[in-house]
């Protein structure tokens, strides 16, 4: 039997495996919770024990636990990944030496005659380039963990998702900025967080347009 608390010892259990669903709604606030049991229990087994509430808690406690870190680890942990990533390459000190020593040697490998300020303006260019490509991955994956957790009923796109999404993105890049100027060698940009905003519109506006092509939306 289930009580207001738990589990309360009942008279008699059945001998075979049995899976249990607890769903508690609390006057105050809208609380679900699902605790799934399977145990194999003998008729009078736990009569008479003031330990069996507390031990048949603690494991669906634990069991919900168990979900609530999947989850996370299925949509929240790519964002805090990709976000960690953004930020150890924000905090390089060189990173225009180290851009240029990659990008240099293929851009003048393909042409040979390419002026010095050609090749810093190319620089540039792919550097702002990669700053649009790494905010539209990190507003899809924002958009992603959204869906799957916070709007997750939604077969429809979800402008509420895509917001939350964007909005978090430009808070990220405006943060990524502010931390670009305490780093040595580094500044931050107004310019960048547009650019930043930019690749997030265009991560958004690829979601929608691949949901559009498989027929989702």
């Amino acid at each position: 039997m289930v009580g207001a608390t738990g589990f309360e010892p009942a008279t008699s259990w059945p001998q075979t495996k049995r899976s249990t669903r607890l769903s508690y709604a609390p006057l105050q606030g809208r609380i679900f919770a699902d605790i799934c049991l399977t145990a194999s229990f003998h008729p009078g087994e736990f009569q008479g024990r003031e330990d069996f509430k507390l031990q048949n808690t603690v494991r669906g406690g634990f069991l919900c636990g168990v979900l609530n870190v999947r989850v996370f680890a299925k949509y929240w942990l790519p964002v805090v990944l990709w976000a960690a990533l953004i930020f150890s390459v924000s905090g390089d000190k060189k990173s225009v030496q180290h851009s240029s020593r990659i990008i240099e040697p293929i851009v003048r490998w393909l042409m040979p005659d390419i002026s010095d300020e050609a090749v810093r303006t190319t620089v540039l260019v792919v550097r702002k380039c990669a700053h649009v490509t790494e905010f539209a991955i990190f507003t899809m994956l924002l958009w992603r963990a959204a869906r799957g957790t916070v709007w997750k009923q939604s077969v429809e796109w979800n402008w509420k998702a895509a917001l939350f999404a964007f909005a978090g993105a430009v808070l990220f890049a405006i943060s990524d900025e502010i931390h670009q100027s305490f780093v040595p060698g580094r500044q931050g940009a107004a310019l960048d967080v547009v650019i930043d905003a930019a690749g997030a519109v265009g991560g958004l506006f690829c979601l929608w347009l691949a949901g559009r092509w498989r027929k989702k939306w």
